[in-house]
């Protein structure tokens, strides 16, 4: 596992790689694009030809396993990432 974008002070920033935000890719939670800016995981990935990895946002990755902030739901951080202005990642 690494992390990308911006520290958010967690322990894994401090002891797990730090990887590239891998803009354009598809988060493994909500399918919408990592942008430029955002933070996240690289989670390692086997069971089909592609990357070894899929990219979560650090919400979406944290509502995949059950944990939101006060207020959310893992359908609210979902429904968020989806319906959020996508911009064209090749742009």
């Amino acid at each position: 596992m690494k992390w990308f974008g911006e520290s958010w002070g967690a322990p894994i920033c401090r002891h797990v790689g730090h990887a590239a935000t891998p803009v354009g890719s598809m988060c493994g939670h909500c399918d919408a694009p990592i942008r430029e800016g955002d933070h996240g995981l690289l989670v390692p990935y086997v069971g089909h030809p592609g990357p070894p990895w899929v990219a979560y946002h650090l919400d979406c990755f944290l509502a995949s396993v059950g944990i939101t902030v006060p207020g959310d739901t893992v359908d609210e951080v979902f429904v968020r990432r989806r319906d959020a202005p996508r911009e064209d990642p090749k742009t």
